[in-house]
Formats: C-alpha cells, structure tokens, sequence
C-alpha cells in the first residue's frame, strides 16, 4: 500500500486528494474532509449521488476525535433514507461493485488505490 496524491476540482476549487494507507492518522491531524469505504456483504461499494457519485463522507464535527476518522465496521442493515443533517437534502444512493467502482467515484489514481486497498482489506474481514 502506498500514498498517492492528486489534484483536482470540485465546483470551481481546486483540491488535493491524498490517500494515506496507515494507522497512524495523528501526524495528519487536523483532517478536513474524510469519507467511508462501505462494504456490504456481496462486497458491493455504497454510493451517493450528491451533485455526482461520491462515497458518503464530509467534513468532521466539531469535537469528533481523530481515531473515528478510520475504522472498520460490518452493515448489517441499511434504513430508509434520511435527509442530510447538515444540509436537508436527501441522497440516491446504491451498492456498486469494485470493478464499476471508478466509473461512479472519479478519483483518478488516488480512489483506485484507496478502493483496491479497502478491497484487500475487507477480503480478510
């Protein structure tokens, strides 16, 4: 696993996508934007289309540690739709598979080693 970075844009600013496959997130702290790798038991990706696919995500609460930032957990049920606490709005959302993955999240090089390491990652789950 190693650390890929890459520059882009979302509505017109310019960002830097890093992934950082470690453990050890204290040194990058403070963290502005995070987002999950949901797997669900057929080994499909969760996807949400806000204004395009994206996997869910957002900017961390205030007062939320930095050791809930990454970590693993099983679904074991998806409910109904909700509206975005932060926003109001409600999102589509669907399970996409590993190999259609890139065609939804367009994350260049950084989202297809982030999603082929949490690919390896949930086979040993």
């Amino acid at each position: 696993m190693a650390k890929f970075t890459e520059k882009s844009s979302w509505d017109g600013q310019e960002i830097t996508y890093t992934w950082l496959p470690t453990s050890d997130i204290k040194k990058y702290v403070p963290v502005a934007q995070v987002y999950g790798v949901c797997i669900d038991d057929e080994g499909k990706i969760l996807v949400i289309k806000d204004k395009r696919w994206q996997i869910p995500g957002g900017t961390p609460e205030k007062g939320e540690l930095f050791y809930q930032y990454r970590y693993l957990a099983m679904i074991i049920k998806i409910n109904p739709t909700q509206p975005d606490p932060a926003t109001g709005r409600e999102y589509e959302r669907k399970f996409v598979s590993f190999d259609e993955i890139d065609e939804y999240v367009k994350w260049g090089s950084v989202g297809t080693e982030m999603f082929k390491d949490a690919g390896s990652l949930s086979k040993k789950l």
